[in-house]
């Protein structure tokens, strides 16, 4: 797809049975944007589905061209405590024999509720050019690598190389290079699935919008922003407890040693996470589009800058101050 577009897009294509009885429960659908230190912005992905849904292949669009492949979290929330944390949820998990897939249950009914299952053979980028990117899902070929039972299946995984334009944009004081300091304001626009600047023949007959039963953003950056306004969506904001997770999870490596983790921890340590969601309707209206806007606004401070520009202008005002009294004398004959 050679078009530009605004925000990510999701859809699903190739009906599997056309004559299914009922309808299956739609997915959720979980996204984390995190900001660390460095600026490397990553995204991601947590999709939580039935071996029910009548498409074998879901695709997910991205504005920018891939220079970094995807990386597999399944690992990272394997165990009961990483499932409590992820879900904020008191789950028991059982490890699948002979593969890295759980399956999370009920710890009092022991009912199975969801398999999480490693995309690892089943994500692959099949497009990529100079303005976007896909990665399609395949769905057939994912449960078939796990267990029959129980019905839903959940995979996460990591778009990394994620540029600040795709879900934010600045407005900036105009003389900031005049002043030791200001307020940088910025506005959050994360976009999911919606129709309005999306390529016009992207949906067709075998390829159609994915719907959700919920969706939730979570957005992690650091302390010093302060949120001014948000939308009907915004749920909460709170800091993110079990440190000692969230840096090891967070963290771009797979096996990051332990200065890296001190550091990590630090960073997670002095980050909020604000959540938006959105849900079906009690109507039974899903969710087909998936919008948020807030402004943040935070301080930025420039001393250096400063005192280089009173620099300049003190000197600038010497020299003009040294030529008006020359030509004064010139004039004067003094």
């Amino acid at each position: 797809m050679e078009q530009t577009f605004y925000g990510m897009l999701c859809l699903a294509s190739h009906v599997k049975n056309q004559h299914a009885i009922g309808n299956p429960p739609l997915p959720h659908l979980h996204l984390n944007l995190w900001e660390p230190i460095d600026g490397q912005v990553f995204l991601d992905v947590g999709l939580l589905i039935s071996r029910l849904f009548r498409f074998r292949y879901i695709h997910f669009y991205f504005p920018w061209r891939s220079v970094d492949d995807w990386v597999d979290l399944t690992s990272r929330i394997s165990s009961a405590a990483d499932i409590a944390v992820v879900f904020n949820e008191n789950w028991s998990v059982n490890q699948v024999a002979g593969s890295s897939s759980v399956t999370v249950q009920n710890p009092v009914t022991k009912e199975p509720l969801f398999q999480v299952i490693s995309p690892k053979n089943h994500l692959k980028v099949d497009e990529n050019n100079a303005s976007s990117h896909r990665l399609t899902l395949d769905l057939e070929t994912l449960a078939a690598s796990g267990n029959a039972q129980p019905d839903k299946m959940y995979v996460r995984f990591r778009v990394r190389g994620v540029p600040k334009h795709f879900y934010a944009g600045d407005l900036t004081q105009g003389d900031r290079r005049l002043v030791s300091s200001w307020t940088k304001n910025e506005f959050i626009d994360f976009r999911l699935n919606v129709r309005r600047g999306a390529p016009p023949n992207l949906e067709t007959g075998a390829r159609r919008f994915v719907s959700f039963s919920k969706v939730h953003l979570f957005l992690m950056r650091h302390r010093s922003h302060e949120l001014v306004f948000q939308d009907s969506a915004f749920k909460s904001c709170r800091s993110l407890e079990d440190e000692s997770f969230w840096a090891r999870y967070s963290h771009p490596k797979d096996d990051p040693g332990s200065d890296d983790l001190v550091r990590a921890k630090r960073y997670v340590a002095n980050s909020l996470g604000y959540q938006w969601t959105k849900k079906e309707s009690e109507k039974g209206s899903p969710v087909h589009e998936f919008g948020i806007l807030a402004r943040y606004k935070h301080l930025e401070v420039s001393v250096l800058t400063f005192v280089f520009a009173a620099v300049v202008i003190g000197a600038m005002g010497n020299a003009l101050w040294s030529a008006i009294a020359a030509v004064w004398c010139k004039l004067t004959g003094c």
